[in-house]
């Protein structure tokens, strides 16, 4: 059965910040969710009026929403392709580049069963003269690869295999042999327990409570409408919905090992309930964005 909200607010699921809050950006992070899971796949880029709309439909304003193209044109994210009274938006390659990436992070997050053999990845960035907004960049892009900042000033990641994203992650921010930052592998022997560090660096109830949410804003497909009586556009804009609140969680939940979780996680549940919903919306979705870019 699909089901779509009718006249939801998208205003408690624009959570593109760390902590999952609502962005001020909300706008241009909507057009990233519709760029990465409707024109990239497609590399042909889309109309003003297809993307418009589509934004129009999860709540973002015409005005703001052409704001959110206009200001990814400027870094060369997107491209735009002028053809008599209308415009086409092209992604740029570095735009395409990153929405792979993360396409791939977002759609494959909380699927695999990972085993973990009781090590952990260390990170101790050194004393950096950098101003609040690098340091954020920095502290963003750490979180994306799966660190979480644990007590003075230490990063820990329960994957060492994620190593090689992490020293990525610190190149791309300056910091470098001769930085001052260490990196190593390490296992707690007779002080402290697993259990502890890891909620030292994450909130562990704080992020259960988040996928509490999105189980009760997706589930609940007994109680509601019939897939007879969902359009495409209504499918589509529950899409961008899904996706959209589905890819803060990479950002904040490393998919900490199962002997770190308590038992009946729920972040289990919401993947399982992710894919299901994007398999059924998908469909009626791409009906919709086909005809609106034909």
């Amino acid at each position: 059965m699909l089901v779509v909200a009718s006249g939801q607010t998208i205003a408690p699921i624009l959570g593109t910040t760390a902590d999952g809050s609502a962005s001020a950006e909300s706008a241009r992070s909507l057009l990233l969710t519709v760029l990465g899971e409707f024109a990239r796949p497609t590399t042909s880029g889309a109309w003003t009026k297809t993307l418009v709309d589509l934004l129009g439909g999860v709540g973002v304003k015409d005005k703001a929403a052409r704001q959110a193209l206009a200001r990814m044109e400027r870094p060369g994210w997107l491209e735009r392709d002028k053809r008599g009274r209308t415009v086409r938006w092209v992604l740029g390659p570095d735009l395409t580049l990153q929405l792979q990436r993360g396409g791939a992070r977002i759609y494959q997050f909380g699927r695999m069963p990972w085993a973990w053999d009781g090590s952990w990845l260390l990170l101790l960035p050194g004393d950096r003269a950098v101003d609040r907004a690098a340091d954020f960049r920095l502290w963003r892009a750490l979180r994306w690869a799966g660190c979480g900042p644990a007590a003075r000033g230490t990063w820990i990641c329960p994957w060492t295999d994620r190593r090689s994203a992490v020293l990525a992650v610190l190149e791309a921010h300056g910091v470098g042999i001769g930085s001052g930052a260490n990196l190593f592998e390490s296992r707690l022997t007779d002080l402290g327990t697993d259990v502890a560090l890891a909620a030292e660096a994450w909130d562990i109830d704080a992020l259960a409570r988040q996928y509490d949410v999105f189980l009760d804003r997706f589930g609940g497909w007994d109680e509601r409408e019939s897939s007879s009586s969902v359009s495409p556009f209504d499918a589509a804009c529950e899409l961008v919905r899904l996706v959209h609140q589905w890819r803060k969680f990479p950002l904040i939940d490393p998919e900490l090992p199962a002997q770190l979780l308590p038992a009946d996680w729920p972040g289990h549940r919401a993947a399982e309930l992710f894919a299901s919903r994007r398999s059924e919306l998908l469909p009626l979705a791409q009906q919709w964005w086909a005809d609106a870019e034909g």
